[in-house]
């Protein structure tokens, strides 16, 4: 009897034994995963700052011909409302 106890023990440990060592890899692989998956979090929230700034140049850009553009539309604007004028004028003394 006592036989058949330590047996039945000492497959108990063996079962307990062969659990920690697979809880161990498990959270080994898990631990892993983990690292992998914050560096490649990292590298794709590097990639999209980088296009972020890439894009805010190129909307500064975009809003510097804007504002150039606004301004010489409102240089032709004047310069054509100062001919009109001037041509009116002219048809009037004829």
């Amino acid at each position: 009897m006592l036989e058949i106890t330590t047996q039945k023990l000492k497959e108990s440990e063996e079962k307990v034994s062969n659990l920690l060592e697979q809880q161990k890899i498990d959270r080994e692989y898990s631990m892993k995963r983990i690292l992998e998956l914050e560096m490649s979090t990292k590298k794709k929230m590097e990639e999209m700052q980088t296009m972020l700034e890439e894009k805010l140049e190129e909307q500064q850009y975009l809003e510097s011909i804007n504002s150039s553009l606004t301004v010489k539309h409102f240089e032709s604007n004047t310069e054509l409302q100062t001919a009109r004028r001037q041509l009116l004028k002219v048809m009037i003394l004829f």
